[in-house]
């Protein structure tokens, strides 16, 4: 079920995001944020691993 049928107010998620498919599918289930950072840190280049996520053209 999508979490805001549950009840839940706000929801994030937080950890383990490393492809904009799982942000797509996390948005699909009804949430409003994401913590992301170990992908972040890993990556060489954060920006451009940050827009990729977000959906932009990199």
């Amino acid at each position: 079920p999508k979490l805001k049928e549950l009840g839940a107010k706000f929801v994030v998620v937080e950890s383990g995001i490393e492809t904009r498919e799982q942000v797509l599918e996390f948005e699909n289930l009804g949430a409003d944020a994401f913590l992301i950072g170990t992908s972040l840190m890993k990556s060489q280049d954060p920006v451009k691993k940050l827009k990729e996520l977000q959906g932009f053209w990199v």
